[in-house]
């Protein structure tokens, strides 16, 4: 999938990422044909090297956990995303109580927040990063 538009996610410093295996490229391509938004392209080249995985993050919530490429449009469905914070997208977790989004409502670049997974709701939605490149930068790292 990395082509002359795309940066390769591998430039990407994840070096304390626990990574998987990367997504079946036929998985990436139905989740853009079928996706409610406009993927950041930084998003699918992580799909590329990594299709889930975890890991720190140097900033609130301090860590993150990436849902796979197969999952991300069911899980959005079965916590009712759409439902609770209209034009925002789930793309994974803090491995606890925090959902991982981009707020898609006014385009991209999307912001990325967290928002309580008890409570999903706009009003409940914090600012973790100003898109989805800055918080990769901050994916990683330890928080500190």
């Amino acid at each position: 999938m990395t082509g002359p538009n795309r940066t390769n996610a591998s430039t990407f410093d994840l070096e304390g990422w626990y990574r998987r295996p990367a997504a079946d490229p036929k998985a990436i391509t139905a989740l853009i044909a079928s996706g409610p938004i406009e993927w950041p392209k930084e998003y699918l080249d992580l799909l590329e090297i990594s299709n889930g995985g975890e890991g720190p993050l140097a900033v609130d919530p301090g860590w993150f956990s990436l849902w796979t490429a197969e999952e991300v449009l069911q899980l959005n469905l079965d916590y009712q995303v759409e439902r609770g914070a209209p034009g925002f997208v789930g793309f994974g977790s803090d491995g606890g109580p925090e959902l991982l989004a981009f707020n898609a409502r006014r385009g991209p670049p999307y912001r990325v927040v967290m928002i309580p997974f008890g409570d999903i709701a706009i009003e409940e939605a914090r600012p973790v990063a100003k898109d989805f490149a800055s918080f990769l930068k901050a994916a990683g790292r330890a928080k500190g």
